[in-house]
């Protein structure tokens, strides 16, 4: 095995090693994150105190909400990215993020305030549309594509490119997670990362499978890349094939004037 094969079999057991890695990572994250949910015991709102953990369920309201580009709906956050697909490769062409002003989640017993930066967002609805595509199922106004597709570039004619939209709507239940505070309006749920935010009702959250289909196919390529890169460098190498040298046939002594045969 020379330097450039030892090489190419270091750097698969390095990505099998980083896959593997990142995918018990993400299944330890996500086991945490819902253990955290089904540990923490429900609060009114009303009972809300600065410097609590708590667990508040209701829905969710803006002052100034923002409008998403594919649903046309009022949304508190929407994510939208745009992606050419080139046969089997995706580049990521355009990102827009928005959030609303002046969250605030609403239960029976009143109103909390919500700082979002930073905070960790689930259960998101998607939308996804193909310009060109045959299996959209609705349409995107031309004025709303014009912005994220250049269609004079041939983008958008040839169902290459996607756009995919995550939104948590206005009027949606949710279920947070976060440390309450005091803000200029009362008390507000803050937290950064730690401050959690699941789109639905408590049961839907509570009924989410700790599976996660993403995580576990991360898991499974490292370890087959681990295996392959493994197997290649500890393989023996092929005995290089023996050549048998054939012995010299005496040539028969020739008559005077004949050629030899």
């Amino acid at each position: 095995m020379d330097t450039e094969d030892i090489v190419v079999l270091t750097v698969v057991l390095l990505l099998g090693v980083g896959l593997v890695a990142l995918g018990v990572g993400n299944l330890w994250w996500s086991r945490t994150r819902l253990a955290r949910v089904r540990a923490t015991p429900r609060s009114r709102v009303k009972e809300a105190r600065p410097g609590t953990s708590v667990k508040v369920v209701g829905r969710l309201s803006a002052r100034q909400p923002v409008r998403s580009p594919l649903a046309g709906v009022d949304c508190a956050y929407y994510h939208l990215r745009v992606d050419e697909q080139d046969n089997d490769s995706s580049t990521t062409l355009f990102r827009e993020k928005e959030y609303a002003e002046g969250w605030e989640v609403e239960d029976e017993s009143g109103r909390i305030g919500l700082e979002p930066a930073g905070a960790s967002l689930a259960g998101l609805l998607v939308r996804e549309y193909t310009p060109g595509g045959l299996f959209n199922g609705y349409e995107v106004p031309a004025h709303v594509l014009s912005r994220y597709v250049y269609t004079e570039t041939g983008r958008g004619d040839t169902g290459r490119t996607r756009l995919r939209e995550e939104r948590l709507e206005v009027g949606a239940s949710v279920v947070v997670l976060g440390q309450v505070a005091l803000g200029e309006r009362g008390p507000v749920l803050v937290g950064g990362e730690r401050l959690e935010v699941f789109q639905g009702t408590e049961q839907e959250v509570l009924g989410q499978k700790d599976f996660n289909l993403i995580a576990w196919l991360m898991v499974v390529g490292g370890v087959l890349l681990c295996l392959a890169g493994g197997a290649a460098m500890f393989e023996e190498p092929e005995p290089a094939p023996v050549v048998k040298d054939e012995p010299l046939r005496p040539v028969a002594p020739s008559r005077a004037g004949e050629k030899p045969r």
